[in-house]
């Protein structure tokens, strides 16, 4: 339902009402991350720096232009959609609502970082998620559950060629993914007052990025 909000549009650029806010989000973090940093590190006097923000900033560059090849429509998007932000089968009594056909519903909360942004990236996100802050990478969707996923957003009368473009497109944005909370992680690991290693985190989430990326392009480049 979230996805049904179709933009409107209509004149401006991207971040204008409407448009996609994922690459000016992202290149508004870095900028930000890199000063921020580069300033704390400085700082402290001495210590190697914990992030490679040209190595970071080139990939982003890349990514934009890579995932404009899969096409993925804009629509509202939760943009992150963790199991934390899914409540399942709350009861009426409790603030929970039933579907129209009574069966157990699945609501989404959280909408902090709600907005316009790529169908691919909602999906993409939401697959990388299953490893957690653990970034345990072995809970990583195979593709067989991925396809089901796919099959099930896109409903019974969709093909196999249908399923299988959705499938390469959630790919691509997950590589979105890993940069959107890497970049954020270094950010967090200057302002955030929650005990949690954000810089391990952050360096964990652009190697994973990496890991991923010769595989994903392959599937892209596939005829």
């Amino acid at each position: 339902a979230v996805h049904a909000l179709a933009p409107d549009l209509g004149p401006g650029g991207e971040g204008a009402p409407g448009r996609p806010s994922l690459w000016r989000r992202l290149r508004r973090w870095l900028d930000t991350a890199e000063r921020e940093v580069g300033a704390q590190e400085g700082a402290a006097g001495g210590a190697p720096p914990a992030f490679d923000f040209a190595a970071w900033r080139a990939e982003l560059a890349w990514l934009e232009d890579f995932c404009a090849r899969v096409d993925s429509p804009v629509v509202f998007c939760h943009n992150d959609a963790l199991a934390a932000n899914f409540m399942v089968g709350v009861p009426p009594e409790e603030g929970g609502v039933l579907a129209a056909d009574g069966a157990t519903r699945v609501q989404l909360i959280d909408f902090e970082y709600g907005g316009y942004s790529y169908r691919g990236f909602d999906l993409g996100n939401h697959f990388v998620e299953y490893a957690g802050f653990e970034c345990d990478w072995s809970r990583y969707p195979a593709e067989a559950r991925r396809r089901a996923f796919c099959k099930e957003y896109l409903g019974e009368d969709a093909s196999d060629e249908q399923v299988s473009a959705l499938v390469l497109e959630a790919s691509a944005f997950a590589l979105a993914s890993h940069q959107f909370w890497g970049i954020w992680a270094a950010l967090q690991s200057v302002h955030s007052k929650i005990d949690f290693d954000y810089k391990t985190y952050a360096n964990e989430r652009w190697a994973q990025y990496l890991v991923m990326k010769p595989e994903v392009v392959a599937a892209v480049d596939s005829p």
